[in-house]
């Protein structure tokens, strides 16, 4: 056999993967030892002697592409935000279990604090230098985003999913209206829009993506005009809002000008700017049947929150400034309130839930309880039940009911998020909370994630 047929014989066991033979080695061997020398020789003829070999190829491969992020350890992650207990006095239901005491009701008390997610917690400090108060909280249906508002004029959105536990910070924020803080931000039913409201008399829709424009926001009425009936708008300080259960394109307000207003956002805009107006005017009343009183700012009757009946909206629920519940039946025109529990409370109502059934309502109040109505016998002023022993100094202060509605949950200004059984007849607490700050003033909890949201006076939102 020639070297030329040898050579090609050599090519075909590569190509067909038998490898070199004896022969093909030894050859390949003498070139690889020849480059290499060679190799040495020009490098030591250009560097000024000493040899110069290059690293093997492996080391030049890279492991990955683009940007190195830091790796974390999710494990360590998770440890580290385990809620740890607090150790409280026992309640009398407490004491009782220890007792030896117990009914079918104490198991439903011994069960229900599992059914609250409180095993881990995630603290957002929102402001760090100034503290601010956080007084607004809201998450969508899906409970994928929440909006955050507070007395330093910042609305803030956050999504959930993918927040960082070790910097959470939001995806997007701004200051609907410079130097007012705000009272109150709503997700919408669907989801797709926000209601912002901050301490003027104009409500704001926002989009879920938190553009800082508003999509749509409503006319100021004129304050000089004396039947409040006769203005588009709201002539004072917008204090709460809520969306309509069945209409995406409606929702109420309630402001200082002790009214509550319909809103549609397919309303024909008015003036230059083309802002929406009212649809409806709902005026609450004082004792003496007037609207607003005539007497000085201490005196005046103000509307601090507001509720709609789940499901149909059928009637809207008017939390006032003098403890008074003032409730409206739907209808094409509205007058003054269809029924009032003129002594509901003692101080300033500052929030009204109004449960599934439509037939209870459950209400908060600067007066220190909680307490639990029967909406067809609201004349009569007489709760079902009263929670006490539950301080509260801030007019933003309110309930929220777990979706399944056997629990309510409430802040209290002592640092306390505070649950209740509504299905027992017990007025001790299951469980209690306490921060690691100050005044508990917005729980909100979400329908489709396992998690409870809780706002406070220091700037605080916490995850649990």
């Amino acid at each position: 056999m020639s070297d030329d047929e040898a050579e090609m014989a050599e090519l075909r066991a590569v190509r067909e993967g038998r490898g070199l033979t004896s022969r093909g080695r030894a050859a390949h061997r003498q070139e690889s030892v020849g480059a290499t020398t060679s190799s040495s020789t020009s490098s030591s003829s250009g560097l000024g002697g000493g040899s110069w070999l290059l690293p093997p190829p492996e080391m030049h491969l890279p492991t990955q592409f683009g940007k190195k992020g830091n790796r974390v350890d999710e494990e360590a992650v998770h440890k580290e935000h385990i809620r740890v207990p607090v150790e409280e006095p026992p309640t009398v239901a407490a004491q009782a279990l220890a007792s030896g005491e117990s009914d079918e009701d104490d198991d439903d008390r011994r069960e229900a604090p599992s059914r609250i997610p409180d095993t881990h917690e995630i603290c957002l400090d929102l402001c760090p230098e100034s503290h601010k108060s956080l007084t607004a909280l809201s998450m969508d249906p899906k409970g994928s985003r929440m909006v955050t508002g507070g007395t330093d004029g910042m609305v803030r959105y956050w999504d959930l999913n993918g927040i960082n536990a070790m910097d959470p910070k939001p995806f997007r924020e701004f200051a609907p209206q410079e130097g007012y803080p705000i009272n109150c931000v709503r997700f919408s039913n669907t989801g797709g829009q926000v209601l912002v409201l901050p301490a003027d008399a104009r409500c704001r829709i926002h989009d879920r993506n938190g553009t800082s424009a508003p999509v749509q926001q409503s006319v100021k009425g004129d304050q000089y005009i004396r039947d409040l009936q006769h203005t588009k708008g709201h002539t004072a300080t917008i204090t709460d809002g809520h969306w309509h259960p069945m209409d995406p394109s409606k929702w109420i307000t309630s402001s200082l000008d002790c009214t509550i207003r319909i809103w549609d956002i397919n309303t024909p805009g008015t003036g230059m700017d083309m802002w929406i107006p009212c649809i409806h005017t709902l005026k609450c009343v004082d004792k003496r049947g007037i609207c607003g009183g005539r007497g000085g700012v201490e005196n005046q009757l103000f509307v601090n929150s507001c509720g709609f009946k789940p499901y149909d909206g059928g009637f809207i629920v008017a939390g006032c400034s003098d403890g008074s519940l003032q409730l409206f039946n739907e209808r094409k025109r509205y007058g003054k309130a269809d029924m009032i529990a003129r002594t509901a409370h003692t101080d300033v109502v500052t929030s009204v839930n109004v449960l599934e059934d439509g037939q209870r309502m459950l209400s908060r109040s600067l007066d220190g309880t909680m307490k639990l109505w029967d909406c067809r016998k609201l004349r009569a002023s007489t709760p079902v039940r009263t929670w006490g022993d539950l301080p509260c100094t801030d007019e933003h202060t309110d309930i929220t009911i777990s979706p399944d509605e056997s629990l309510a949950l409430t802040g209290t200004s002592d640092g306390r998020v505070v649950a209740f059984d509504l299905q027992s007849e017990s007025v001790d607490p299951i469980k209690s909370y306490p921060f690691r700050t100050q005044s508990a003033v917005r729980v909100g909890p979400s329908q489709r994630r396992s998690a409870t949201m809780a706002c406070c006076q220091r700037g605080f939102t916490m995850a649990s």
